[in-house]
């Protein structure tokens, strides 16, 4: 069955298509909503402005992205799951990157979307991460974001598994354990899911 695309993710799409060719700071609203044939009345419906947008789309790829998890999924996975997502929509990202700063920073909302992301996994697990345990983790959760959107720039001379195998390993333990479990990755003898980036190495 073919599913059917709602107004929200067809908002969406429309920004990130003229995203492909145009800076994001460039993008009007009246861009966004004449290139998917609708009102901007109805874009304002659903989004409280462009970066409200930027942040929905994200939020959105990190829900899917958890959505895979399974009783096996380590944290290791997850930064599997999200590199390839990342290299999915690289330029799409990459222009957000570069054409937002301030409180708008696509940055920054990766980070905030990022950890909302965790405090609803952490919630449904019962889980209740001190205050200690969430510094160790928003410092990771940004180092993780800068490292993949640096990577990618410098042409991705790591595999993907290398690069989520160090992530995980820099990530606090503690809440690796608490979002997935106790049980340590071993990169090299997992299945690539990019078998033409799985090749790279330094």
């Amino acid at each position: 069955m073919v599913k059917r695309t709602s107004t929200k993710e067809l908002i969406a799409q429309s920004l990130m298509e003229l995203g492909e060719t145009r800076p994001i700071d460039k993008i009007t609203v009246q861009d966004i909503a004449d290139n998917c044939d609708v009102s901007k009345r109805t874009f304002y419906y659903h989004f409280a402005d462009k970066y409200a947008l930027i942040a929905w789309i994200y939020r959105e790829e990190v829900e899917r992205v958890l959505a895979t998890a399974d009783d096996n999924w380590t944290y290791y996975d997850f930064q599997i799951a999200n590199i390839h997502a990342f290299l999915k929509n690289a330029e799409y990202y990459i222009n957000a990157v570069n054409n937002t700063s301030g409180g708008d920073s696509f940055i920054k909302t990766m980070c905030v979307q990022t950890r909302e992301a965790f405090e609803a996994r952490f919630a449904a697990q019962g889980e209740d991460p001190d205050e200690r345990t969430w510094f160790a983790i928003d410092y990771a959760i940004h180092s993780a974001i800068i490292a993949i959107i640096d990577w990618y720039r410098d042409g991705m001379r790591l595999s993907p598994e290398t690069l989520a195998k160090w992530i995980a390993e820099d990530f606090p333990q503690k809440a690796k354990e608490a979002l997935f479990g106790p049980v340590a990755p071993n990169a090299s003898k997992r299945e690539c899911l990019h078998p033409d980036n799985c090749s790279m190495t330094h």
